[in-house]
């Protein structure tokens, strides 16, 4: 911040991209907004509206314009009445679009010195006056405009007559213009300080598209570091990924009834509510457990049985059994009976072939049977609870379309009617269900964007825990009180953990929010690469602080991972397993090896070639 002394009678503020900013790249994007917002019935708006703005300096001879000298030489184009309805719309858009520059709004208010403001602009004293009071610029004690006083900043001549107004020369000016704000205020015996046009962006993805440069911009703007790292981070990176998402379900959801799954759901709708303006309640509590484990009945293999589930290449014998609804008191004397454990971990294609296993399985089958077809019974009187019928839309992060699958065969064994559509952030391309179920996916699907899967596999373990609900993850339903309620697993994530995911969802949730107040948003449809792009950045590229802010995490699926958490580099030397078997448990490649090494050493395409080859052998 800059140091105000105490010499001056006066500090003066330019406005424009020094105490405000525009959440547009230029001038013109405002003319864009003004015809989307009037309709119908504009022939080469934008380009009319230039021109007038050219013939106006032509044909009035003024050193400054007025937004009405430009109107005037509209209605050579247009009517008296449509070019007062265009004006009257470009002025609320230039009011709509201007936000604070936080950083110099500070500085402006820690001055205790008398505060003036000048600008070089064709816009009148009333609009500007309402942009300063939207921005929350008060306490200045004088208005110098260009467009009132036909006099500019750039050819010292407002600064001249600003001089002679107050009778002093002992005033600092401050703006970000070197001629206009710097060199000019000199000339006229002012003191004068120029100050960056700086960008707040931490993350720059590689798309170098008109939208991106817009949405960029419009983060920028909005940024305050003084908000933290987490909250700035949900903003800047999730912000965008979450607000496509919203957008997406808008224009693709067609069924009146939408049901949005726990847990991942309830950021989801707190999204979609915003972007919609609706108030979409149908919060379905869920989990692939709670749904998947209810049809097991119906299948007859073990095949069958575990493609409901996404099971990794080894699995426990009685992590299995837990994926099958049981307790291990249900399963664990079978187990030992022939001679294996509990913990013992089996090649997950190699079940199918053991035999032992399969003796197991044999008689541990009627148990799951029986257990699945009682919590069958309680689901069906949930789904009947909350109205879950007839053509419906369910919404989730993803990625195998498995509770979907669940809720499908719930219906075919209650004989219900309908339809049941699936909406997901992603979906992955090697589903079990694709060809089964009706789904869309918003990231990406089988036949769109394999880049954006292949990113989100490194980060996934941080991306899921992105959209956690204030609560455990489902396990079974009960009936209480007559009324049927979900059983909840005990809450896994951290005080500390679950604080730095809440100011994510903050931040992510307060940049759809601005987002949809700011006329922008006529203007903005970017692409869902533009909105996954600083999420890329963040997964591929992560800087020191992202992996220190992240890396302590933990991150709970079948077994505690940290997202980032090496041991020291000499430690490592000494013992190379244990850093192969650390690397392989943790959840975020790249930013462990960041964090160990501190430098990027081409850890992306490492990490492309391995997952490519993983997933070719998982496949095959």
């Amino acid at each position: 911040m800059i140091a105000i002394d105490n010499k001056f009678d006066y500090v003066s503020f330019d406005i424009f991209d020094t105490l405000v900013n525009r959440d547009v790249v230029s001038p013109e994007d405002v003319f864009k907004i003004v015809q989307i917002k009037y309709g119908k019935g504009l022939d080469s708006f934008v380009e009319k509206r230039k021109e007038a703005q050219r013939k106006a300096y032509e044909n009035t001879g003024k050193e400054e314009i007025t937004i009405d000298d430009i109107y005037g030489e509209m209605e050579k184009f247009y009517s008296k009445r449509v070019c007062k309805k265009l004006e009257t719309l470009e002025k609320e858009t230039e009011i709509n679009i201007c936000v604070p520059n936080i950083e110099n709004l500070r500085l402006y208010n820690s001055i205790r010195t008398k505060k003036i403001i000048a600008s070089d602009i064709y816009l009148d004293e009333a609009t500007i006056r309402e942009i300063l009071k939207k921005c929350g610029i008060k306490g200045y004690d004088k208005l110098y405009l260009s467009s009132g006083l036909n006099k500019r900043k750039s050819t010292t001549r407002l600064f001249k007559y600003i001089k002679q107004d107050l009778g002093t020369e002992k005033v600092l000016h401050i703006g970000n213009d070197l001629i206009s704000d710097f060199v000019m205020p000199k000339l006229s015996g002012f003191s004068a300080k120029k100050i960056k046009v700086r960008k707040r962006n931490h993350y720059r993805g590689k798309s170098r598209s008109r939208d991106y440069e817009m949405l960029a911009r419009f983060i920028s703007n909005h940024l305050d570091d003084e908000k933290g790292y987490y909250y700035n981070f949900g903003y800047e990176v999730f912000g965008p990924v979450l607000n496509g998402f919203a957008k997406f379900l808008t224009d693709n959801i067609k069924t009146k009834k939408k049901f949005f799954l726990a847990r991942d759901g309830y950021l989801i709708q707190k999204a979609y509510n915003l972007f919609s303006g609706q108030s979409i309640d149908a919060y379905f509590y869920a989990s692939r457990r709670s749904l998947i484990v209810p049809t097991l009945w119906m299948d007859k293999t073990l095949k069958g049985m575990t493609d409901k589930f996404y099971i990794r290449d080894t699995i426990e014998i009685g992590k299995l059994f837990e994926k099958f609804g049981l307790e291990e008191r249900q399963y664990k004397n079978t187990v030992e009976k022939f001679g294996y454990k509990v913990d013992k971990k089996m090649v997950y294609k190699r079940i199918f072939v053991d035999k032992t296993f399969q003796s197991i399985f044999k008689e541990v089958k009627p148990i799951i049977d029986e257990n699945s077809k009682k919590e069958y019974e309680v689901l069906k009187q949930y789904m009947k609870q909350e109205k879950f019928s007839g053509d419906l839309s369910v919404i989730d992060i993803g990625w195998n379309g498995n509770m979907q699958a669940a809720l499908i065969n719930m219906f075919k064994a209650m004989s219900e009617s309908g339809e049941i559509f699936g909406y997901y952030v992603g979906i992955l391309p090697e589903s079990k269900n694709i060809k089964k179920v009706k789904m869309q996916g918003y990231l990406f699907d089988p036949k769109n964007n394999y880049d954006i899967y292949l990113c989100l596999k490194a980060i996934n373990s941080i991306f899921e825990s992105l959209f956690l609900a204030p609560h455990g993850s489902v396990k079974k339903f009960k009936i209480e009180r007559g009324k049927v309620v979900p059983v909840l697993y005990e809450y896994e994530c951290g005080d500390v953990e679950m604080a730095a995911y809440r100011k994510i969802q903050d931040g992510a949730l307060d940049m759809i929010a601005d987002l949809q107040e700011s006329d922008l948003r006529c203007l903005l449809d970017y692409s869902v690469q533009d909105g996954f792009a600083n999420m890329m950045e963040f997964a591929y590229h992560p800087k020191k602080r992202d992996v220190e802010a992240f890396g302590d995490f933990r991150f709970l699926e079948s077994d505690v991972i940290y997202l980032a958490k090496p041991q020291k580099f000499s430690y490592y030397l000494l013992h190379p397993m244990v850093f192969f078997q650390d690397l392989y448990k943790t959840g975020w490649t790249i930013g462990f090896m960041k964090r160990l090494t501190k430098i990027d050493l081409g850890y992306v395409h490492l990490y492309k070639i391995i997952i490519k080859r993983y997933l070719k052998t998982r496949n095959s």
